[in-house]
């Protein structure tokens, strides 16, 4: 009989579309895979941290209003950068396998699997294009 997957959810919201709001929980222990949201200019961006540290390399998937569905990979220092159409209540989501053995309530598990979910609303501002006459 092979060792079952054991399957670990975690799952974050922010209330605020501002982002001088959005705090990190950066507990490693409490929430060992973490999204945090942050705005660049009119872009966002979402870290990954596993364990605390930048995750490359994730894959970030994105669901928002009107079925926005947008997917991304996390560069080397853990963020995956979105053009978000439109303001709303945006879903984000990623995971990450840790290949260990181990056992849980008697059970063995061949790895363990990761999901982290961010649920945010998100107001989007317009980059400004200066245009000459």
């Amino acid at each position: 009989m092979d060792a079952a997957e054991r399957i670990v959810a975690h799952a974050k919201a922010q209330t605020s579309a501002e982002p001088a709001t959005w705090r990190p929980f950066r507990d490693s222990k409490r929430l060992p895979l973490e999204i945090i949201p942050q705005r660049k200019n009119s872009k966002h961006g979402f870290t990954v941290l596993s364990s605390g540290r930048p995750l490359p390399k994730a894959r970030v998937e994105v669901l928002g209003p009107d079925s926005c569905a947008l997917v991304g990979e996390t560069d080397e220092d853990g963020c995956a950068t979105f053009d978000l159409p439109q303001s709303g209540l945006y879903g984000v989501w990623t995971k990450s396998v840790d290949q260990v053995q181990g056992e849980f309530e008697g059970r063995p598990y061949a790895r363990t699997t990761r999901l982290s979910t961010l649920t945010l609303p998100v107001e989007v501002v317009p980059s400004v294009r200066l245009t000459t006459k």
